[in-house]
Formats: C-alpha cells, structure tokens, sequence
C-alpha cells in the first residue's frame, strides 16, 4: 500500500516525512516519490518481467542481454543480472558508500549526497566522464528506496530541478527521467548470489541528435552494470 501528500511518503511499510528543514526541497522529495512509484509499478508488470515488447539490443561481457523500449521521453533500456555477492553489499553501496564510486568505476568522476532527507530518501550528484561519443555529463536526481519482500530492495531516482546548484561549467546537465534499481537474493543461494536489475530513461541533451544517441543507451546500460558486476564480485571478495 501507498500513500502520498506533499511532504509524506508511505510505501511497504515505511514513511518519509520531510522535515522543516527541508521544506523548499517539496518538489524534489515529491519527484523521488512519484519516480518510486513508477518504478514499483514497471518492477511488478508481467509485461516487463517476461520482456514482452521490448527489442534485444546487446549483450553483456557476462552474456546476458540488454534490452530497450521506445517511449515519449526516449529509449528505455534495462538489462537483468545475477550477482556473485550477498545483497546487504549493494545496498550498503548504494545508500552509504556512492561517493567511492569514482575508484572503482571508470565511468563516473564525482558522486555525492547533496540532501539527505531521511535513511530512504535524497538528492545526488553524479558527473560521468566521456563514455563512448557521450562527453562528461552532470545528474542531480531525486532518490526513494525500500526494502521490499523476502529481504529484496528497491531504489528509483529522477531529476530535480535545483536552483542553489548551478550547472557545471565543463559538463552539461543530462535528465533521468527514471533510473531504477531492484536487489533481490537469489532463491536457491540467497547467501551468495543476488538478482539485479536496471531501468534507465535518461535525455542526455547537448548538441548529439537522438538517432545517433538512441543505440548508445542500450551500450552504456550494459557498461554501467558490467562495472557494477566487477566491484560487487570485488566486495564479496573482500569479505570471505
């Protein structure tokens, strides 16, 4: 069950209230929570689980496939994985470690937590650098997360619009109008093995026409993932 107002959130269970401190930040809190909605919606959709209507566009190096969907704000890609760690590692990373993302992932060169509005919710900063034709780009982007039955996690982030954040001189500001992640334990080795999977909808903008950039989404979808399998292999390493 979910309920929403302004500066309230309530979903598995859980409610984030903004606090008074936060108060000109209702827009950006409203943003996460709507795009967590959306994402819990597309998570649990038959359609997309059995990827009816989606088009294979490549492969993984671990061979799985990524696949992509047209919509009005661009092409939709998402790719399914199994990782070779437990799921308590990727989370830990995503609510808590995202600023060590620049020494492990060749693609990102800063992130951060702008805003922390509760242990569930936020806004980040993410600069990539050139990947593929794509020069450096710059995300700040609303974050909702839960964790979800049988000890999974869900994470959606859109962006938000900041006015005491200005663009970034040497990257332009790309839009996320969803990016979506789902952790759940595998259910024949849940002390090892964890199921992922990535939803991206992101406008890169700049001057590059969308004909050139639409095969490139599927490409950075699987690179993106690629790096994260990597370190997430590294992690569970570390700690046996």
């Amino acid at each position: 069950v979910m309920a929403s107002s302004s500066t309230a959130f309530t979903a598995y269970g859980i409610t984030d209230r903004l606090k008074p401190e936060h108060e000109k930040y209702v827009e950006a809190f409203q943003t996460a929570a709507q795009a967590f909605t959306e994402a819990d919606e597309l998570f649990d959709d038959r359609d997309f689980i059995a990827k009816r209507g989606w088009k294979k566009e490549t492969e993984m190096n671990t061979g799985e496939a990524v696949y992509s969907k047209n919509t009005p704000n661009g092409k939709m890609a998402t790719v399914s994985v199994c990782f070779d760690t437990a799921i308590c590692t990727k989370m830990k990373f995503l609510r808590v470690d995202i600023e060590s993302m620049p020494e492990w992932d060749p693609n990102i060169n800063y992130a951060k937590i702008d805003v922390k509005f509760t242990n569930y919710s936020d806004i980040v900063r993410y600069g990539s650098n050139q990947i593929l034709i794509v020069s450096g780009r710059e995300i700040i982007a609303a974050r909702m997360q839960r964790p979800i039955a049988n000890g999974g996690y869900r994470l959606a982030m859109r962006s938000t619009p900041l006015a005491d954040i200005p663009e970034s001189n040497d990257k332009v500001r790309a839009i996320v109008h969803l990016g979506a992640y789902q952790f759940r334990p595998h259910p024949e080795f849940p002390e090892t093995k964890t199921l992922y999977d990535f939803i991206m909808l992101v406008d890169l903008k700049g001057s590059i026409p969308r004909w050139m950039i639409n095969p490139v989404i599927p490409k950075i979808t699987a690179m993106d993932t690629d790096e994260r399998a990597k370190h997430f292999k590294e992690l569970g390493e570390k700690k046996q």
